[in-house]
């Protein structure tokens, strides 16, 4: 984490989009981001918009993130 974007290290190749929200858990807060790089799991994004506690957003889709969530393996 940096005072421009992150680094994001991914458990998996996953297709990321060229914009897309990043949340985190602990701090609570949500970040929009553009991708720059991407090298096998790793990837930098720079943010577009800087993180911010969810509790700013007024899109029920982005509070939605503060809600734990789970993915299965089918």
């Amino acid at each position: 984490m940096s005072k421009g974007g992150l680094r994001l290290v991914l458990n998996r190749q996953t297709d990321l989009p060229e914009e897309f929200y990043v949340y985190d858990v602990g701090a609570k807060t949500l970040a929009q981001v553009q991708l720059r790089w991407r090298n096998g799991l790793a990837a930098g994004v720079a943010y577009l918009v800087p993180p911010a506690h969810i509790r700013h957003f007024s899109s029920s889709g982005l509070r939605k993130l503060a809600q734990r969530l789970y993915e299965l393996d089918g």
